[in-house]
């Protein structure tokens, strides 16, 4: 974090969140009825939480933006893969989570009539799309337990600077089998079926992309928010992977005391969203 002295940027004020992307070959995007020959509007993914500050602080706020075929690029060797930004298509589906939890106090907040304008838009754009699925998963203040599922603690990549980063990436066929291990394994010895749903719906999400793709768990604001050190030290992926490799091995109780371990450590982050 800066110093005293410092003036914060934007990173170090907008919401703390962590993201879980699916990254595809520009021939897929293609086939989802994007500009045939062009390839999208690359964009910087760390400027997506102060474009969406901007939105919420206008007046009428913006619930959901305009569409566009804006996406963050990834290059591996020679390949280049696109991961389509899709941020319409994920504020209304936030407009329509926040509606179930709290429905009162999301009119509060933003107005009854953006709210309803919100939800007819989304209702008109799914019935055109109704095969559509985000490339993106969203968590504010912490790592759902369930991406660290996909990826290998070796798959780290930390980046320094002012802009510092922790992001796991893998390949989407080893993300498959990853977790589809999981929930086989999971619906055998999982005491608590709500574990054993959010990894199979995780796997039913990554399923709907190009087999070639790439997936990516990307820490975001949370480096901010603990600082790099604390990330980087994190060993949630080896936890949940010994925690697996227990349960497979018939250490029931050394599994779920280990996965207790990890919960509580991140119910600590979530809590900080609290914090005054």
């Amino acid at each position: 974090m800066p110093g005293p002295d410092a003036s914060p940027r934007w990173s170090d004020v907008v919401p703390y969140r962590s993201h879980l992307r699916v990254y595809e070959p520009l021939s897929a995007l293609h086939d989802l009825g994007g500009s045939a020959g062009r390839a999208p509007r690359a964009v910087d993914p760390a400027v997506e939480s102060l474009a969406a500050l901007h939105r919420l602080i206008a007046t009428p706020p913006v619930l959901a933006p305009v569409e566009t075929e804006a996406a963050y690029l990834l290059t591996a060797g020679e390949q280049h893969f696109w991961c389509p930004v899709d941020e319409r298509h994920r504020c209304w589906e936030a407009v329509r989570r926040a509606g179930r939890d709290g429905a009162e106090l999301l009119q509060l907040s933003f107005g009854a009539a953006e709210v309803s304008e919100a939800t007819e838009g989304y209702e008109r754009w799914r019935a055109a799309r109704p095969w559509a699925v985000p490339h993106v998963l969203t968590s504010a203040w912490h790592v759902p337990l369930r991406w660290f599922v996909a990826f290998d603690a070796t798959e780290r990549r930390v980046r320094t600077g002012p802009e510092p980063s922790v992001v796991y990436r893998t390949t989407m066929a080893t993300a498959r089998r990853r977790v589809s291990t999981a929930y086989a394994l999971l619906r055998r010895t999982a005491p608590d079926e709500r574990l054993t749903e959010a990894v199979r719906d995780l796997g039913a999400w990554i399923n709907e992309f190009h087999p070639r793709g790439v997936v990516e768990l990307d820490h975001g604001g949370l480096v901010r928010l603990l600082g790099l050190a604390r990330v980087r030290r994190d060993d949630s992926v080896a936890q949940l992977t010994g925690v697996l490799a227990a349960l497979r091995d018939g250490r029931d109780a050394e599994a779920w005391a280990s996965y207790r371990v990890l919960l509580d450590r991140w119910r600590r982050v979530q809590q900080l969203s609290r914090a005054s």
